[in-house]
């Protein structure tokens, strides 16, 4: 991750970032508590493909084996992401043991025997790979040296995991399936109160020449509309008009009818729209439906 669990799921959650991984696990080092928890950005079964595994440039090894087996798209499609936190740190025993089980269960899944490791049968080519083999023209190392270095021992470790369940020995002895992994629930966002514009909380339209020279954070030329709008996109509700800034709760849903109080322009010329509740939403992302 170049990064910690928490630090990465905030940036997941960005409106202006189009990338996502499927997973992502903490380690001791960097996480601390958090270390061998597991969160799910995207479903990898689902129908959406993250931008995680490129981009493609310069792929080697089985990097290379896929895009000229599958195509390019098969790389973010096909594949299942799973990002490391921190940069080049030796990762704690219990975080290791949460990585063999995850990639355990998702090969057990994939009904590839143990005993093929490192190879998935289906496909010929090795079951796990490294995103610097879909990247190695960009220069980008992912994973680091130490992870890299312990590529062999992370396939004996998921297939002396895999063997006695594979094999019915567990059964045999009355003990309990392989458990899935740990999957930590992705936190909910944290949202912060509205910030009303005192200037405004006294004038309306009889006001119009008082609103239009009000200056209020580099926002000018308020006008009082009063109107009902719907939103044409999800779209979200800040608590300043600033893009990517605080929210004060969920997205208004596409579709969703409210009601606006005042239109006005950031200093930048974006159009906002400020609502009887002091949220401040994007005018273009909305369509004016009654006056």
């Amino acid at each position: 991750m170049v990064g910690s669990l928490t630090g990465t799921d905030g940036w997941f959650r960005r409106s202006d970032v189009s990338s996502i991984t499927d997973y992502g696990v903490g380690i001791q080092a960097v996480d601390g508590a958090k270390a061998g928890h597991i969160y799910r950005w995207n479903d990898p079964t689902g129908h959406r493909s993250g931008w995680s595994s490129g981009p493609v440039s310069a792929p080697f090894g089985d990097g290379a084996l896929i895009v000229a087996k599958y195509g390019i798209n098969a790389v973010n499609r096909d594949g299942i992401s799973l990002e490391i936190s921190g940069t080049d740190e030796p990762i704690d025993d219990f975080s290791w043991g949460e990585i063999v089980h995850f990639c355990a269960w998702w090969i057990d899944r994939m009904k590839i025997p143990y005993t093929a490791l490192p190879k998935n049968p289906h496909t010929g080519i090795n079951v796990l790979i490294w995103h610097t083999e879909f990247t190695a023209g960009t220069g980008k190392q992912c994973p680091f040296p130490w992870m890299r270095s312990k590529t062999e021992q992370l396939y004996t470790d998921v297939a002396a995991f895999l063997k006695p369940y594979q094999e019915g020995e567990k059964t045999d002895t009355g003990t309990t399936p392989a458990p899935d992994p740990i999957v930590e629930p992705v936190p909910e966002p944290e949202y912060v109160s509205p910030v009303p514009v005192l200037q405004l909380s006294t004038l309306g339209q009889q006001d119009a020449d008082t609103a239009k020279s009000l200056v209020v954070e580099g926002a000018t030329n308020f006008i009082f509309v009063n109107d009902r709008v719907r939103a044409i996109r999800n779209t979200p509700r800040y608590q300043r008009a600033i893009i990517n800034g605080p929210r004060i709760g969920p997205d208004i849903k596409e579709g969703e009818e409210f009601e606006v109080l005042w239109h006005f322009v950031e200093e930048d010329g974006t159009p906002w729209y400020l609502t009887p509740w002091w949220s401040r939403v994007l005018a273009n992302d909305t369509q004016r439906i009654q006056d």
